[in-house]
């Protein structure tokens, strides 16, 4: 193959890496961990390149929001599927009979379901030799959505 071809080859792959999330793994995946400041001390090390991509990926579509269908987004950027729920305060003409009767805390209250247990298995093509063949833990989920709330709410995790 001409010198040229083969330039022209590894320059398009280069530039496939301006999107981290459309290869798996990126070639470029510790420079883009670098540049989103990844790990940090919330996350920490993490186990596999795909919570490693996972983590890069959801840093690097993040554009901010507040609303249910956002952390939604971000939770199934990183592999976990949540439902979120909202509480308000107990109020009379609004509530009725039988409804819960929460106090003026519960207005910045909102609780994160989530699976007990989400695994991560080995993926041929998407995990390295160093990879365990199966992982699980939330900790990516709760340091991500911890991180991003907004800070005058409570947040809650439940986990079925």
């Amino acid at each position: 193959m001409p010198q040229w071809s083969r330039l022209q080859d590894r320059l398009n792959d280069l530039i496939a890496e301006i999107f981290p999330c459309a290869l798996d793994p990126p070639e470029l995946l510790v420079e883009w961990e670098e540049t989103l400041g990844l790990p940090d001390e919330c996350i920490g090390e993490l186990a596999t390149i795909q919570e490693r991509i996972a983590a890069v990926c959801a840093k690097f579509r993040a554009r901010g929001g507040q609303s249910k269908a956002y952390y939604i987004a971000v939770a199934e950027a990183l592999g976990y599927s949540i439902t979120i729920e909202e509480f308000a305060p107990f109020r009379v003409g609004i509530n009725r009979t039988g409804d819960p009767l929460y106090g003026e805390a519960w207005a910045h209250t909102w609780r994160v379901t989530a699976e007990l247990t989400t695994l991560i298995y080995f993926r041929a093509g998407a995990s390295v030799t160093s990879d365990p063949l199966r992982s699980w833990n939330n900790r990516l989920l709760e340091c991500v959505l911890n991180a991003i709330k907004p800070a005058h709410t409570i947040l809650q995790f439940a986990y079925v």
